[in-house]
């Protein structure tokens, strides 16, 4: 896994967290920018920087905790009807990985 290639970079991420308040058990709404995170030097693929990202949250919240992340579908950019049963979202890179 990519977090032992960057240690340091993950245990600021993980100490803001904490800094902000998160702990063991909470349930947070997660709306992650890779830009805002600065640019990662040791140059893992998207998916190990996603899949090091969830596990710093995890990590934060705990196995306890529940995690809740933005779903799009882009219907109403297609001009199609939006059902919340049947349209589904769109899984870009957290989709896939989370």
């Amino acid at each position: 896994m990519s977090l032992n290639k960057a240690p340091q970079l993950w245990a600021a991420l993980l100490n803001g967290l904490r800094l902000v308040g998160l702990d063991k058990g909470d349930v947070v709404f997660f709306q992650v920018s890779h830009k805002a995170l600065g640019p990662v030097d040791y140059g893992p693929s998207r998916l190990e920087e996603c899949e090091s990202i969830y596990l710093t949250l995890r990590e934060v919240i705990g196995a306890e905790g529940t995690m809740l992340f933005p779903a799009f579908s882009f219907s109403f950019s297609r001009n199609e009807d939006f059902s919340a049963q049947t349209t589904p979202s769109l899984p870009g890179e957290w989709g896939t990985s989370a």
